[in-house]
């Protein structure tokens, strides 16, 4: 029987999902959930005002949350005295932002958190980021790893070289 979430803030729903994924040994869910999590928190922190609930989860809000995901969304780095902000990248952004679509997907108290009007996600509403083809990873052609399998006339040395930087490619 599916256990009943008594949230009543957005952070302790967040908190019941990670626990929830732990006791389910579901450890890289959970890590997925807390990194998104704190995501969200470094963003109110900066920009919010009060507790975050859910009513203020709206597409304006969404739409700033990305935007400063892109911006600014990773940990400052501090390299000496010069410290840099760093924004996430378009799949990192939309597995953050469908962690907490699947949250606010989360019955609370065996009610739905919106109701359809009030839903931030969908057509004519927020639409999650998928990614762009800049970071889309391309596979070697089949002629062009037989290329590479048979290259003659190395050293010893340069062989091995290429062994391992060949078994590093997969």
């Amino acid at each position: 029987m599916a256990k009943t979430r008594t949230a009543q803030t957005f952070f302790e729903l967040f908190d019941g999902i990670i626990e929830a994924n732990i006791h389910a040994d579901r450890i890289g869910n959970s890590d997925s959930y807390r990194d998104c999590k704190k995501c969200i928190e470094r963003y109110h922190k900066a920009h919010g005002k009060g507790q975050l609930t859910f009513n203020k989860i709206t597409v304006s809000w969404l739409n700033n949350f990305d935007r400063w995901m892109s911006t600014e969304g990773r940990s400052n780095t501090s390299i000496g005295k010069l410290t840099k902000s760093r924004g996430l990248s378009e799949t990192t952004r939309g597995i953050y932002l469908r962690e907490l679509r699947a949250a606010l997907n989360t019955p609370v108290n065996n009610k739905a958190i919106f109701d359809s009007e009030a839903y931030p996600f969908g057509d004519k509403k927020f639409v999650i980021p998928t990614g762009n083809s800049s970071n889309k990873k391309i596979a070697l052609e089949n002629e062009v790893l037989r290329m590479l399998l048979e290259v003659t006339g190395l050293t010893p040395a340069q062989e091995r070289q290429g062994h391992f930087g060949f078994f590093f490619l997969f």
